[in-house]
This record gives structure tokens, C-alpha cells and sequence, in this order.
């Protein structure tokens, strides 16, 4: 017992020093979605018709640079509805494309990049994306203390969306890589990341349009 109390210290009060002395708590039950489809309530409205890729450096055979897209969910705020992320790609098309998803309260990709990203690029060749969650990294708004702090919160409603916002657009990413690039895409995620990847997106592996999907 006093050693779960002591970790539950630490994780409360030392782990995360950045905390918002005010509550968050917001509810608007009118707009919480209630016995709705998984899939409905998760179904990309549009393809992308394109992304942007802005190409800033090379490296062997990689074109290095950062994609971006405007958000298929909208939030109403600006930095975060703009879907950010960086971009490796192999000039041999018929490369393997994998998708990274980073944990909550990331500060950036150095983490993820620590564990695959040497070893991919120079044994593999594949091509990456390193995909940003709603409300983290360049896509935290001013307002917000740190990175990620409105993607997860006591406002119930924003939670919701903002997890709606990151299958969306990560359902959209998948399917823009699918209709422009040749290798079959796999998708990998960090703690929240990796909630994302497996819990929402399982549904969408078993479709059969979808095979292609790791």
C-alpha cells in the first residue's frame, strides 16, 4: 500500500511538472455522441486530395522535410487544425511506408526516433512519417500549458473530439499513402500513440479494402 502511494505521488506531483492549477471540467451532454457506430462516428468525410510536402534536405537516398494537411475534423482553433508532421522518403517508391504515432505530453519525435529510426533508415529504406496528435507540439495552441494538455483533459467534450480529430486524419494520412505510394503501410504508436493505433483503428484493419495495412 505505501509503495502504491508513493508512485502515485511521483506520478501526480514529480513525473509532470507542468500542471494547470485551474479545472478544466466541462460537459455538454447535447454533443456527446450516444449510441452511435463506431465506424460512423470515425468515417473520414473526404479523401485528401493532396499533402503538403516541403522537402528541406537530403540524406543517402531520402528526401527529408515535413508534410501537412488541413484537418478533415475541425476544432476551431487554427494551430491545431492544421496536421503537421515530418517526412522521410526513400527515392525507390516501391519502398514499405510506416506511420508513427507518439505518446501524450511529447515534446517531440526524439523519443520515438531513439527506439526506430536509425536502424529503419539505414537497414530498411522505408519511407516515414512521423504523424503529430491533435493539440501537441506545433499543433498546441497558445493557451495551452504543454504539449497535449487539451487532447486529454476534464473537458469531456474536447477529449472526445480530439481523439474523433486524431483517427480521422490519421485514416486519412493511410489512405493518401495508399493511393500515391506503392509499399503497403505500418503503422506504429507510442503509449497514447499506440492506444490510437490499436484500440480505434482496429475495426479499420479487418476491412478487406485495407489488407495493405501492418
Amino acid at each position: 500500500m505505501l509503495l502504491s502511494k508513493l508512485i502515485d505521488h511521483y506520478a501526480l506531483h514529480d513525473l509532470h511538472k507542468d500542471r494547470r492549477e485551474g479545472d478544466q471540467y466541462y460537459i455538454e451532454s447535447a454533443h456527446i455522441p450516444i449510441n452511435i457506430d463506431r465506424e460512423t462516428f470515425f468515417e473520414v468525410p473526404a479523401s485528401l486530395s493532396d499533402i503538403g510536402l516541403d522537402i528541406t534536405s537530403t540524406d543517402k537516398r531520402y528526401s527529408i522535410g515535413e508534410f501537412g494537411f488541413e484537418s478533415l475534423i475541425p476544432s476551431g482553433d487554427v494551430s491545431n487544425d492544421y496536421v503537421r508532421g515530418e517526412a522521410f522518403l526513400n527515392e525507390d517508391g516501391s519502398k514499405p511506408n510506416v506511420i508513427f504515432v507518439h505518446g501524450w505530453r511529447m515534446k517531440g519525435f526524439d523519443r520515438v526516433k531513439k527506439i526506430f529510426h536509425n536502424s529503419i533508415m539505414n537497414n530498411l529504406g522505408w519511407n516515414m512519417y512521423y504523424y503529430t496528435l491533435p493539440y501537441h507540439l506545433e499543433r498546441q495552441p497558445e493557451a495551452s500549458l504543454y504539449s497535449g494538455e487539451f487532447m486529454v483533459s476534464a473537458n469531456i467534450n474536447r477529449t472526445v473530439e480530439s481523439t474523433r480529430q486524431a483517427i480521422v486524419d490519421l485514416r486519412a494520412l493511410i489512405q493518401w499513402i495508399k493511393n500515391n505510394k506503392q509499399g503497403p503501410v505500418i503503422i506504429i504508436g507510442i503509449s497514447l500513440g499506440g492506444f490510437t493505433v490499436v484500440n480505434e483503428l482496429n475495426p479499420f484493419f479487418r476491412n478487406p479494402q485495407n489488407e495493405q495495412i501492418i
